[in-house]
């Protein structure tokens, strides 16, 4: 069973917990502090405070806050192995933006995160010059 450690904000975070948590993944999650809205992951999910080590990709889902999205980046980046790769939504920040908050850039690859992703069943990913064959291809695997 693959691991999973996704931080971000309602809706986009219940949206792709939910997706991943269908698909048999273990998805462990941290909705981002802030105003109401939906503050409980889907059934099935482990809340978490700090991102969990054993994984196998980490995903970060902010779109309206791109302090609080370089606070988690930050965070997954510093307390995650080096061959983890991090799947960021770059629908708001640039992955170009993202990649200089990171100390592995090249395991960052950007991701089309929309909210109601899914009613349809297309997925943008994206990478940046430098980034290695391994995360494009672990997060292209996600979504198959």
């Amino acid at each position: 069973m693959k691991r999973i450690c996704a931080f971000g904000e309602s809706p986009l975070l219940e949206e792709y917990v939910s997706l991943l948590l269908n698909r048999s993944f273990s998805v462990h999650g941290r909705m981002n502090p802030g105003p109401a809205g939906i503050t409980a992951l889907p059934r099935g999910a482990h809340k978490v405070a700090k991102p969990v080590r054993a994984i196998d990709a980490a995903l970060e889902l902010t779109n309206t806050d791109p302090a609080q999205k370089q606070r988690n980046l930050r965070e997954l980046d510093a307390a995650l192995p080096a061959g983890i790769p991090i799947l960021s939504s770059s629908v708001t920040v640039s992955l170009a933006e993202q990649v200089e908050w990171v100390r592995y850039p090249e395991r960052l690859v950007g991701l089309g995160a929309l909210p109601s992703f899914l009613e349809g069943s297309l997925v943008e990913l994206c990478t940046v010059e430098g980034s290695s064959g391994k995360a494009p291809a672990a997060a292209a695997e996600l979504f198959r």
